[in-house]
């Protein structure tokens, strides 16, 4: 991951974000209704300035520029991951009704230690997850620091175990010794050439992977990496958006439903029940992102499996 300016690393330069986006504490910057600059730094959202009259559309070509991604008014939304590794989310008028949106969305290239997201008690149950190769979800809101805790826990991936890595825009900062990173890729101004998360998986399995790690499930990748974990593939991480430690099984099974034909809401149900052992609930508190809660899946006396909220 390279530690230059991201100003540096477009040409023409940034323009009214340059000195914004070289702030190493200013951890997102946002446009909104294309001039209206806000930012993100230290858990405080505020608002600085504003761009020139045509800014915002030279700024989303310089920053395409280098991705090979496009946007236009017949394709108006766009993610992709920029020279820095930051993420970038643009999306244009008539989707965004008062003007164009933009997000920058920076990651540290430091991985913070279990410590700094959760108690002594709390590391020590997802050390022993991660060396029994339990298979793990990460939940939580937007910014919760799931993908943080991710890059965390990948720190205690064994330097011989092959780790498969599968984002829709890459960002998980992963340093292990034997890594292969599969990035998705959308279709082309013809409508050719896109490469699906679920597609992504799929080929994951021919890889010979000792680890899973899928940045977040959002859809049809989940049936596959949900067989993948039902049929032996142990050690599988993943992250997924949900409101509490209860409520990520209901979207995961919720997803599957939604994608895999011929399944009902029991199967769905009993297929996360059954490839899923360990998930963690992720909050944000200012600029402090923690470890609300964990949850195993045990099997009762009756023989069905159960999310049951560890006693932390």
């Amino acid at each position: 991951m390279t530690t230059a300016p991201l100003s540096s690393l477009i040409p023409g330069g940034l323009g009214s974000l340059q000195t914004l986006c070289d702030d190493s504490s200013i951890s997102e910057v946002m446009v909104v209704a294309g001039r209206h600059v806000w930012v993100e730094q230290r858990g405080h959202v505020r608002r600085v300035g504003e761009l020139m009259h045509g800014e915002f559309d030279v700024l989303v070509e310089r920053l395409l520029r280098s991705s090979r991604r496009r946007v236009d008014i017949m394709s108006p939304i766009v993610e992709a991951r920029l020279p820095d590794n930051s993420r970038l989310c643009a999306v244009l008028p008539p989707v965004s009704v008062d003007g164009g949106s933009l997000n920058i969305r920076r990651f540290s290239s430091t991985v913070r230690e279990l410590d700094h997201f959760c108690t002594p008690r709390e590391a020590a149950i997802l050390q022993q997850a991660v060396c029994d190769r339990r298979n793990i979800v990460v939940a939580g809101a937007t910014s919760s620091g799931k993908t943080s805790l991710l890059a965390s826990l990948a720190k205690l991936i064994a330097e011989h175990e092959r780790v498969v890595c599968i984002e829709d825009t890459a960002e998980l900062p992963l340093h292990c010794e034997h890594l292969v990173r599969l990035e998705g890729r959308p279709a082309n101004i013809e409508g050719h050439g896109h490469i699906s998360m679920q597609t992504l998986v799929r080929t994951a399995l021919r890889l010979r992977p000792d680890r899973i790690v899928v940045g977040e499930v959002r859809g049809a990748e989940v049936v596959d990496m949900l067989t993948a974990l039902h049929t032996g593939h142990r050690g599988c991480w993943t992250t997924c958006h949900s409101t509490s430690l209860h409520d990520t099984p209901r979207r995961l099974a919720a997803m599957a439903l939604g994608a895999q034909r011929g399944w009902n809401a029991d199967i769905a149900t009993d297929m996360v029940r059954d490839s899923v052992d360990v998930i963690v609930h992720m909050q944000r508190h200012d600029e402090r992102r923690a470890v609300a809660a964990i949850g195993t899946f045990e099997t009762m006396a009756d023989g069905a499996r159960r999310l049951v909220r560890v006693d932390c």
